[in-house]
């Protein structure tokens, strides 16, 4: 079974030399069984740009969240960024061709930080601070940075987006779905939070840590 990875450089991978348009550029590379290198592609913007997981579909596409901090290009798509960085996630080809890209986020600092398909649906975890845009469905922050969990299908299109924190910093960590349709997601948490809109959790001390589930239609 092949390999893949994600992250951020500029530098070479088997025989191909990946140059970085700015700061850093994300990259994905694909692996054999035996370590070699079958392809790898960059792509970014001015700033540092870098992707942080990777997850494939039954077909053989591939999924990645990241993070953007100007105008980026990946393959022959390219997207504008709301402020400081955004969330990234983007589908390729097997071959390493890019389908769609999409980003989401607001002035502040946004990123994604883990990313889980399962059947034609995709679940991407991570962070936002102030008020952010995940295709036109806008979410403020309770304090500085809160958690999220969006949801969309395949192709792309947005599905919902719920979100988990207070008045800290809260990191939305770690993704992962099982068969029975369910999304399981492991938060940072600083303080008190208000999970779902919903839920309320007190804060047991300086950091603590939240695992959550949620439906595939939640």
């Amino acid at each position: 079974m092949p390999h893949l990875c994600v992250g951020r450089t500029a530098m070479k991978i088997g025989s191909t030399e990946l140059t970085a348009s700015g700061t850093d550029d994300l990259f994905v590379c694909k692996l054999s069984p035996d370590n070699e290198v079958r392809w790898a592609v960059s792509g970014g913007g001015k700033g540092a740009d870098r992707g942080t997981s990777v997850a494939t579909d039954e077909t053989g596409n591939i999924y990645i969240s990241g993070a953007l901090t100007a105008s980026t290009e990946l393959g022959n798509k390219d997207i504008d960024t709301f402020g400081e960085t955004d969330v990234l996630v983007a589908q390729l080809s097997a071959p390493g061709f890019t389908y769609w890209i999409r980003g989401y986020g607001g002035e502040g600092a946004d990123w994604g930080s883990s990313i889980s398909v399962r059947g034609r649906r995709l679940f991407v975890s991570g962070v936002f601070e102030a008020v952010a845009s995940f295709a036109e469905r806008f979410r403020a922050s309770f304090g500085g940075q809160d958690a999220f969990v969006a949801a969309l299908t395949t192709s792309g299109a947005s599905l919902w987006v719920r979100t988990a924190g207070g008045p800290g910093e809260d990191l939305g960590q770690a993704l992962t779905t099982d068969i029975a349709t369910n999304v399981y997601v492991a938060t940072s948490l600083s303080d008190q939070a208000v999970i779902n809109g919903t839920h309320q959790l007190p804060g047991l001390g300086e950091r603590d840590i939240l695992v959550w589930s949620l439906g595939f239609n939640d």
